[in-house]
């Protein structure tokens, strides 16, 4: 049998380019490039995603700026 995944975009897509850096400097040089990018490039969107466990409990946001939109959602426990 043939395992599907759910996939947030369809599988033959090319899939959203994800920036990790390390250090607050390099992260804040890192985003305004991708920024400048973004506001010269129409097909391009920023969407800013985090996740994190505090005190046993897990949660998650997702935000997107420019559409004035952003989603939370309380994940549960680790």
């Amino acid at each position: 049998m043939e395992v599907i995944r759910p996939e947030i975009i369809c599988p033959w897509t090319e899939p959203p380019k994800i920036y990790i850096t390390k250090g607050t400097e390099a992260g804040k040089l890192g985003h305004n490039q991708i920024a400048r990018e973004a506001k010269n490039n129409p097909g391009h969107i920023l969407a800013y995603t985090d996740g994190s466990e505090i005190n046993g409990e897990v949660g998650a946001l997702a935000c997107i700026p420019e559409l004035g939109a952003k989603a939370a959602s309380y994940m549960g426990t680790n």
